[in-house]
């Protein structure tokens, strides 16, 4: 099961589980308190949690108790793979993807 995660600035956030394909497979669940959220569901299920960028979401879920054995970080995936296809300079973030998928 993949969990794709989305935090809030004040301390929520939302969940939504995707397929193996990435997509959805119910609606996105709201967490008033993201990390307890993130608490239950990993002692519960062990689901591979996906972000756009670990180094700004898992900190503060590591702080509140929070603890993952399996992830995706999205910003760490694109940087390895433009520096395998020799792009080190190049820009990163959404806007940069969608500027190369568009050539």
């Amino acid at each position: 099961m993949l969990v794709a995660v989305v935090p809030e600035s004040d301390g929520g956030g939302r969940l939504r589980p995707l397929a193996d394909d990435g997509t959805p497979t119910c609606p996105a669940e709201h967490a008033p308190d993201l990390a307890a959220r993130v608490r239950e569901r990993e002692a519960a299920e062990h689901p591979r949690w996906l972000w756009a960028a670990g180094a700004e979401c898992y900190p503060p879920l590591f702080a509140a108790g929070a603890r993952v054995d399996r992830c995706h970080d999205i910003a760490l995936v694109e940087g390895l793979l433009l520096n395998h296809a020799g792009q080190h300079s190049e820009p990163r973030g959404l806007a940069a993807a969608v500027a190369r998928a568009l050539d």
